[in-house]
């Protein structure tokens, strides 16, 4: 089955599962990049690239992907990183909110995106395509946020540190 063509509130038609992306990074060095002098933890290292060239090659790769934002400081590591190889939003309001609403001002064709943070190095186009096909299946939804059970994280990584939500259904952490 292709996708299918939904119609919102609004009357607006767009196709279901096809969406923008917005990679979020426009925070400071975090002390894992200071720590391996990185001007950005976007920027470290793995495997010979860095990651958020990883993150990007794999939205880019994504069938249901229209369109590629990158929120990052103005003129900071990632600017320079990214040059001009993809739209940079580069907000005053150097927040997480402040990123996303620079990514959609730049971009107001985009009704709906994906927020992918700049640190998921092993993140693939078919976990993309997954999530948004997904977040297609409730065109009604304000938000749509992927989470895991933070137990299964925790027994899977025991070395990380997860900060965890609880709901009625149990403790969820970000996916």
């Amino acid at each position: 089955a292709g996708d299918r063509t939904v119609t919102t509130e609004a009357g607006s038609r767009a196709q279901a599962g096809r969406v923008g992306a917005i990679v979020m990074a426009n925070g400071d060095a975090c002390k894992l990049a200071r720590k391996l002098a990185a001007p950005h933890k976007a920027l470290l290292d793995v495997n010979g690239k860095p990651m958020i060239d990883r993150v990007l090659q794999a939205v880019h790769e994504c069938p249901l992907v229209d369109g590629v934002i990158v929120s990052c400081l103005p003129g900071g590591p990632i600017a320079t990183h990214l040059g001009d190889r993809v739209t940079l939003a580069q907000p005053s309001d150097p927040t997480f909110l402040g990123g996303i609403a620079e990514g959609f001002r730049l971009a107001p064709e985009m009704e709906r995106a994906l927020l992918v943070t700049c640190d998921m190095p092993l993140l693939t186009p078919e976990s993309i395509e997954f999530f948004a096909r997904q977040a297609a299946q409730s065109p009604e939804a304000d938000v749509v946020y992927g989470m895991v059970d933070v137990h299964l994280t925790r027994r899977q990584y025991p070395e990380t540190r997860r900060t965890a939500i609880k709901l009625r259904e149990g403790q969820y952490t970000a996916a």
